[in-house]
C-alpha cells in the first residue's frame, strides 16, 4: 500500500514538472515573437533610457528599446531602434515621446496617434521606417520659460523702478498726505454736526 502512494506521488510531481515546463516553453515562444523594427532619432537627450525600455502605443505595451546609438554623421542626435509588436497600429500619423515614468528616473517611450491618417507606416529590417519624435511635456514647458525668460527680466526692470527709493519715499508722504487730509475731514465733520 505504501509504495503504491509513493509511486503517486512520483507520478503527480513528474506530472507538474511537464505542465511548468510546458508552460515556461510557451512563455518564452511567446518574448521571442517577431518584432517589426522602427527607427527614432533624438534630438534631445535621453536620459534614463535604456535597452529593453519599454514602448507602449496609447498607453498599451508594444514592445521595447533594442538599441542605443550615435548618429556619426549628425553629432548630437542619437538613434533610437525599437521593436514593435507586428498587431500595432502604426500608422503615418504615429509619433513619439520619450517620457519619465514615475519618479526613478527610468525612461519609456510613448507612440501617440491622433487619427489623421489610417495609412499603416510598414517598416523591416532591409526597409527599417522613421517615427518622428515630438518634445514631451517638460520639453516643451522649459521651451516656453526659456522663451518667457526675456519678457520676465524687462518686467523686473520696471518692478525695478517702480521700488526705487523715490518713488518708495514719494510714497510714503503720499500716504501721511493722505492720512493728514483724513484727520482734517474728520475735524470738519466733527464742528458741522451741531449746526
Amino acid at each position: 500500500m505504501e509504495n503504491r502512494s509513493h509511486a503517486l506521488l512520483a507520478g503527480l510531481f513528474t506530472l507538474l514538472l511537464v505542465i511548468a515546463a510546458a508552460v515556461t516553453a510557451i512563455w518564452v515562444s511567446k518574448q521571442n515573437l517577431p518584432r517589426i523594427p522602427y527607427e527614432l532619432i533624438a534630438t534631445s537627450p535621453v536620459t534614463g533610457l535604456t535597452v529593453q525600455s519599454l514602448v507602449r502605443y496609447q498607453g498599451v505595451p508594444v514592445g521595447s528599446v533594442e538599441s542605443l546609438r550615435f548618429v556619426p554623421e549628425k553629432p548630437g542626435k542619437v538613434l533610437i531602434l525599437i521593436g514593435i509588436d507586428p498587431k500595432t497600429p502604426i500608422t503615418e500619423a504615429t509619433w513619439a515621446e520619450i517620457v519619465i515614468a514615475g519618479v526613478t528616473g527610468i525612461s519609456n517611450v510613448e507612440l501617440r496617434d491622433d487619427g489623421t491618417s489610417t495609412t499603416r507606416l510598414v517598416s523591416s529590417a532591409a526597409n527599417m521606417k522613421q517615427i518622428p519624435i515630438r518634445p514631451n511635456f517638460l520639453d516643451r514647458l522649459i521651451a516656453q520659460a526659456s522663451a518667457m525668460a526675456p519678457a520676465v527680466e524687462g518686467l523686473l526692470v520696471h518692478i525695478q523702478k517702480i521700488a526705487s527709493d523715490e518713488n518708495i519715499e514719494a510714497l510714503g508722504t503720499t500716504l501721511q498726505n493722505v492720512a493728514s487730509l483724513s484727520d482734517q475731514l474728520k475735524r470738519s465733520v466733527v464742528l458741522l454736526e451741531p449746526g
